[in-house]
């Protein structure tokens, strides 16, 4: 296997650890790795944890979601989507 990439680069944080991204304790320097280029989101297993709440602005997420100039939902009031 002399394409594959350590773990650390694309998943640094596993699905069973999704909560760390929205841990506003941590930061992205403390999921992430010098070797990290993305962190996958698991979209999914986001959607089912976060049920509505809110994405406090300092956890990794929100500092994801602040570095794409993106704004983050700061209350529980819930966000259409499509199905």
């Amino acid at each position: 296997m002399r394409h594959a990439a350590p773990i650390d680069v694309f998943y640094p944080v596993l699905h069973t650890q999704i909560t760390m991204l929205l841990d506003p304790a941590l930061s992205l320097t403390d999921i992430g790795t010098p070797r990290t280029l993305c962190i996958h989101l698991f979209d999914q297993i986001l959607k089912k944890w976060m049920k509505g709440r809110p994405i406090p602005a300092t956890s990794p997420l929100g500092q994801m979601l602040d570095r794409c100039a993106l704004p983050a939902r700061t209350s529980a009031t819930a966000v259409p989507h499509n199905r």
